[in-house]
């Protein structure tokens, strides 16, 4: 039933409100009620609305979040009141000189202490005027930063509009934004199987989006906003950081969980200690916690320094990490075959788990750090999840250590490799470890989502010479698979079930399986959408595929010399044979749309080639 403009304007009025509400369940509270694919839904509704209906659109519409066009660069975000950084502490003893000079400072006066849990992100600030989210920016060098307000929009915990019906004439609000331990694994997969290098830690990766100039890219990975402060204010009276946080909470601006007020520096320090030993609890990284004056107007008077404000400190966590020795280095093949240097240590505990195997990034991170076998070396967890090797004590040698050297040939098949850039790669196809890791990612959530191909079936089916690519799957018979460990018939039916359903998954999922390098979820959707079909993408050129918005020369070219390849053209035709074939994206009809209608849709079957 078409909707009249009143009731298309209703219409888009209630969505508006409704994600708006969800996004601060999601974003703020942590509590969501309904599903990403029913959020999705309610989007993909507005959308059609609002493009029916373009009188009706507004700048701070939900759906106004990713703009267009990738930007070529950010202008400059010069701040009227400088962002300084904020002075650091690791002990009692400082907290308390830091108190004696503020007691001497405001003569006597009472004041309370305002303590919050210090994220480890990366700071901004956002400009409301009206209530209407206007412009932000980075820290930069607390003078001028960057303008990457089109990125800020692209974060969902960040309201476009603050909820009150009485908004301040114009406000800053200065906050964190940061990458939950969860979401930084996510994208270090990701970026393991496009070959690209993994981020450091969750600061690390949420710095590298923020500074990514397509704002498409930046929704896709979830970053969240906590407000700690404000710079400009003007229209609202606030008096203290306690009233602040009440009323950015009241706003639906997300502000650091747990912060609490005390009268002594004595229980600071407590409550500093209590979260030292919690703080693997939260979601995000902590390196500290916060000590403000409660009071903004007692702050004004403290003033600050050159670099830091007197009215407040960050107490520093120490961090984790531990001493123990290098007993050895595993190489690992990776799908696109790379070989990544792994450390075997001698076992250690470190932050509540039991450490044998950390990270050493590549040879040249090895030889920067001059790191050898039977090295006492130091190990810290990024994100408290990845254990990595931060450096050697050369001073504690005996004499016996090994030099650590880039390989030859690859550990798996034997073939000698080649170097690209920091990284070496077998270049061989056939290479056992390649294709495990190729078929593991062939059958992923985020690819064809095979349900049983896990890492234990893949070993078997490789070791024992049934598969030897990808296309070898969709030829496995029951009789293949039972004498494999573990996998009765009930087992080996399902796994061919999953398999067989594998054939109907979308082009944007096949392309992503076919592990392309430098294509991973959100590059495979953007090929999907734009080609249609992958015969069309197969005779794409460089320069075509550089025509699309999100694809630069590197990709580009990896695209093509993946479809130049003889081998991968094989691999394709026997797919093809074997009974997969592309199906066109789906497309959602939003139901106030055509509700109580009736349509016959004619699907066809392509090609891969024709």
């Amino acid at each position: 039933m078409k909707l009249t403009k009143e009731e298309a304007k209703k219409r888009i009025e209630e969505l508006r409100k409704e994600i708006e509400r969800h996004d601060y369940l999601y974003y703020t509270l942590g509590q969501p009620e309904i599903s990403d694919y029913d959020y999705d839904q309610l989007v993909k509704e507005l959308e059609a609305l609002e493009k029916a209906f373009p009188e009706f659109q507004s700048p701070f519409s939900p759906t106004q979040r990713v703009g267009g066009a990738p930007l070529d660069s950010f202008p400059p975000f010069p701040h009227e009141i400088p962002m300084l950084s904020i002075s650091n502490t690791y002990s009692l003893e400082d907290l308390k000189e830091f108190d004696r000079r503020v007691r001497r400072l405001l003569k006597g006066e009472s004041f309370r202490y305002h303590v919050e849990p210090k994220l480890d992100g990366v700071a901004v600030t956002l400009f409301y005027r009206q209530g209407i989210f206007e412009k932000g920016g980075s820290r930069g060098d607390g003078k001028v930063g960057d303008d990457i307000t089109e990125n800020l929009k692209a974060i969902r915990a960040i309201p476009l509009r603050l909820h009150t019906s009485s908004p301040p004439r114009r406000i800053e609000i200065r906050g964190e934004v940061v990458m939950s331990r969860g979401e930084f694994c996510r994208l270090n997969e990701l970026r393991e199987a496009e070959g690209l290098p993994p981020f450091a830690n969750p600061r690390n990766a949420a710095a590298g989006t923020l500074k990514l100039l397509d704002p498409r890219v930046v929704a896709e990975r979830k970053l969240r906003f906590f407000a700690y402060g404000v710079g400009i204010v003007e229209g609202v009276q606030i008096f203290s950081y306690t009233e602040l946080f009440q009323l950015l909470k009241e706003w639906r601006v997300p502000t650091p969980p747990h912060a609490a007020t005390f009268d002594s520096i004595e229980e600071v320090y407590e409550y500093c200690k209590t979260w030292e030993e919690k703080r693997y609890r939260l979601e995000f990284d902590i390196d500290g916690m916060v000590v403000k004056v409660d009071s903004l107007e007692q702050e004004r008077r403290l003033g600050h320094t050159a670099k830091s404000p007197r009215s407040m400190i960050a107490y520093k966590f120490t961090p984790s990490r531990v001493k123990t020795r290098l007993k050895g280095v595993l190489l690992q093949v990776g799908r696109t075959g790379v070989i990544t240097p792994v450390a075997i240590l001698e076992p250690v505990w470190l932050s509540g788990t039991k450490v044998q195997k950390a990270s050493l990034h590549n040879f040249s991170e090895i030889q920067k750090k001059d790191i050898r076998i039977g090295d006492l070396v130091e190990v810290e967890k990024a994100a408290e999840i990845i254990p990595y090797v931060i450096r050697s004590f050369p001073q504690e040698r005996t004499g016996e250590e090994k030099k650590i050297f880039p390989p030859k040939n690859c550990p798996s098949c034997g073939k000698a490799v080649k170097q690209e850039g920091v990284y070496y790669r077998c270049k061989n196809p056939h290479c056992p470890e390649k294709v495990k890791a190729a078929l593991l990612y062939f059958g992923s959530r985020q690819a064809l989502d095979i349900q049983g191909l896990g890492p234990k079936v893949v070993d078997q089916l490789v070791d024992k010479g049934l598969v030897k690519k990808v296309s070898d799957l969709y030829r496995l018979r029951k009789e293949d698979l039972l004498p494999l460990e573990r996998m009765g018939e009930k087992l080996a039916e399902k796994l061919l079930r999953a398999i067989e359903k594998s054939k109907t998954r979308p082009l944007s999922r096949f392309l992503c399986g076919l592990g392309i390098p430098l294509v991973g979820a959100v590059t495979a959707e953007v090929l999907a959408n734009h080609f249609r079909s992958l015969d069309a993408l197969s005779k794409a050129s460089q320069e075509e595929l550089m025509e699309i918005e999100g694809i630069g020369p590197e990709v580009a070219r990896a695209i093509w010399e993946y479809f130049q390849n003889p081998e991968h053209r094989e691999m394709l035709e026997e797919l093809k044979k074997l009974g997969l074939w592309e199906q066109k994206e789906s497309v959602s009809i939003p139901q106030g749309f055509f509700a109580k209608k009736s349509f016959v849709f004619t699907f066809y079957l392509l090609e891969f080639f024709t």
